[in-house]
């Protein structure tokens, strides 16, 4: 039997427009581990006030993120805070584990657009309260707060692996992230039901051949101008994409992309192989006015070994 385990949901509150570009790097590196992230993304419309329906979010989550700039952020009507405070307050009430990031503001690139110049003695107040409860740490970049995010939540993660975790409302899927289940199948379901299985990392076997001898496409590269490239976060001029197959099934074939020396080490195998590789499932919506429903591959995160093919005299080989 497979062996899963359970999305641990998790909150992630701070003001958006000035960290909307932080906010897309920790979710992706909270997407990767064993949580569900939780936050204004996914309020959309809803019958319920705002601040009802986010104090609710608050509600079903085991963890608190809280990540603090230089905005204050919206005070709805009827209140004398913040939405962004209350979220936190919240979190506060029910107890929840919470790990606060501020804003290095002498490091850190601050543009007069991204500071809330009328709020700011509310902002300097909540500040002070956050360091006076908690030892925060602090960012200068959207790469620096993801990897500090990501190295507490693990921490915060071994701790919940101590007792039971239960699935709070809405967040009844389970999904594996150390499974044995083969990589077809995880690929199968992974086309059918795309964000529910998106991020999950397992080994598989890819060729770059048919079984009938015919040749895979060429690689192409991925340029700036690919929204392929702009939306996995892949490198400029150094990513390369592909129609591979999965444990050599000429049916079965995979949009395969890597980068830097995985790309190189793909590109340099001039004989026909089967690839041992961890791969990590990407997918991503594309914006209209683009007919395709999503855009979905699998990226090629390790080699872990390169096994080269040999062929019989009644092979049809294209050399």
């Amino acid at each position: 039997m497979a062996k899963t385990e359970q999305y641990i949901p998790i909150f992630v509150g701070s003001t958006y427009l000035d960290l909307k570009e932080y906010r897309e790097k920790v979710r992706e590196t909270l997407m990767r581990m064993e949580t569900f992230v939780h936050g204004m993304e996914q309020f959309g419309a809803r019958s319920g006030a705002p601040v009802e329906e986010c104090l609710a979010e608050v509600a079903k989550c085991k963890i608190y993120v809280g990540i603090f700039a230089m905005r204050y952020g919206t005070i709805p009507e009827g209140y004398d805070k913040s939405l962004t405070q209350l979220e936190y307050e919240e979190a506060q009430k029910l107890k929840l584990p919470s790990y606060i990031f501020l804003i290095d503001e002498e490091n850190a690139s601050i543009t007069p657009s991204t500071i809330d110049f009328h709020n700011q003695i509310k902002l300097q107040d909540l500040k002070k309260c956050l360091i006076k409860r908690h030892t925060p740490d602090y960012f200068t970049s959207p790469d620096d707060l993801a990897n500090k995010v990501g190295s507490a939540i693990h921490r915060a993660l071994q701790d919940e692996k101590a007792g039971p975790v239960e699935i709070d409302q809405g967040i009844e899927t389970v999904i594996p992230t150390e499974t044995t289940i083969p990589g077809k199948s995880i690929l199968r379901r992974f086309k059918v039901l795309p964000q529910r299985w998106q991020g999950v990392e397992f080994k598989i076997h890819i060729t770059n051949y048919k079984i009938n001898g015919a040749l895979t496409p060429a690689f192409m590269e991925l340029k700036s101008a690919d929204e392929l490239c702009g939306k996995f976060k892949l490198t400029i001029s150094d990513s390369v994409t592909g129609k591979w197959y999965v444990d050599g099934c000429p049916d079965n074939p995979v949009t395969l992309v890597a980068e830097r020396e995985i790309a190189y080490t793909l590109i340099d195998v001039d004989y026909f192989a089967d690839f041992e590789v961890i791969v990590e499932t990407l997918y991503y919506t594309p914006e209209p006015p683009d007919d395709d429903p999503c855009i979905s591959a699998i990226k090629v995160k390790k080699i872990i070994d390169i096994l080269p093919v040999t062929f019989s005299d009644d092979d049809d080989i294209p050399f």
